[in-house]
């Protein structure tokens, strides 16, 4: 009986499986490894080509607002609207005869030009006397008799002479109509150091002598 029962108790014992464990822990943490690291992918790509593109357009788009110069509206009209407000004050004088060669001619060009200008002011018109009287090169025949200083007024004759000088004699004939509004080009420079405008140059003589 004792050994029926023994062999009974025996027959008891839980059996071992030889299966392995299921290693469900080590599968679950490889899985939330690879979300983790494919979503830290996605946002890395998605700041590189969407969000990062994005900022860098809107920051150079406020650097080039605070670069950009305010625009200036001017005024084409200024000069008419400035000689209508002060014709008081307009000045007026000749070149004296100014002889030339033209390019490659043994002929002379002789021009005498009337010069319409103004100075910025009344003030600057006292001033511009007060110098003139000062230099003691006053009026006299053919001479300066501008409110040029005798510098200005040897600059603006050397200027004539330059533009006239490179024209050939075919040149000047067929520019002779607009040769007053060549001159005023190169002698406003001359004036605007003095603060003087030039309204109108008027071509009062031109000989051309062999």
């Amino acid at each position: 009986m004792a050994k029926e029962k023994e062999g009974t108790e025996e027959n008891l014992e839980p059996e071992v499986s030889e299966k392995p464990a299921k290693k469900t822990g080590a599968v679950s943490l490889t899985v939330l490894l690879g979300i983790i690291f494919g979503t830290i992918i996605i946002l890395i790509l998605a700041i590189r080509f969407l969000f990062l593109p994005y900022m860098v357009e809107n920051m150079g788009g406020e650097k080039h607002k605070e670069n950009e110069k305010p625009k200036v509206v001017v005024n084409k009209n200024w000069e008419s609207e400035f000689f209508a407000q002060n014709e008081k004050i307009s000045q007026f004088f000749e070149t004296g005869k100014i002889t030339t060669n033209p390019r490659n001619s043994k002929e002379f060009v002789i021009t005498n030009f009337g010069i319409i200008y103004f100075p910025k002011d009344e003030d600057q018109l006292k001033e511009l006397k007060s110098e003139k009287a000062k230099e003691g090169k006053e009026t006299e025949a053919g001479g300066n008799t501008s409110l040029l200083p005798q510098k200005s007024y040897a600059k603006m004759k050397g200027a004539i002479l330059s533009v006239i000088g490179s024209l050939t004699i075919e040149e000047i004939q067929s520019r002779r109509d607009s040769l007053p509004s060549m001159i005023k080009t190169i002698l406003k420079p001359i004036f605007k150091e003095k603060e003087m405008f030039i309204k109108d140059v008027i071509l009062q003589e031109f000989i051309i002598q062999e």
